[in-house]
């Protein structure tokens, strides 16, 4: 369902497409998205040799080396990034307020009225009540 959501809203009709072209697209966008906000690389190919050099074909440790990457990440308690980057506009707020919170924490006393005033203001955006 999350996979259709995306499609639709990146513009596409899923009515004519396989499953596997929605879960490609969805991939697609995803991924173009991430890229945007920076989050992953803008790769220009030259470097694929070396990044997938790791998944080089060794038939006896690929099964025993993918099975411990699947018990990792059931164990992982790390949570699932969200299909669509978050907006970079509330992203650059919520690292504002968060170092605004770490001067706070460390030394209110050395904080400007209009500084306390910006990170309340920030609270209230970011975690409207």
């Amino acid at each position: 369902m999350s996979c259709v959501d995306v499609v639709l809203r990146a513009g596409y009709n899923p009515g004519p497409m396989s499953f596997a072209q929605v879960v490609s697209s969805t991939l697609s966008v995803v991924l173009e998205s991430l890229r945007n906000n920076s989050i992953i690389p803008d790769r220009q190919g030259f470097e694929y040799a070396d990044i997938m050099s790791p998944w080089k074909d060794d038939v006896k440790a690929d099964r025993g080396r993918k099975l411990g990457i699947t018990k990792a990440l059931e164990l992982s308690t790390r949570p699932v990034l969200p299909s669509i980057a978050p907006d970079p506009a509330m992203a650059r707020k919520k690292v504002q307020f968060d170092e605004l919170a770490m001067r706070w924490n460390a030394d209110p006393d050395n904080m400007s009225q209009g500084e306390q005033d910006l990170m309340h203001e920030l609270a209230l955006e970011l975690n409207p009540i």
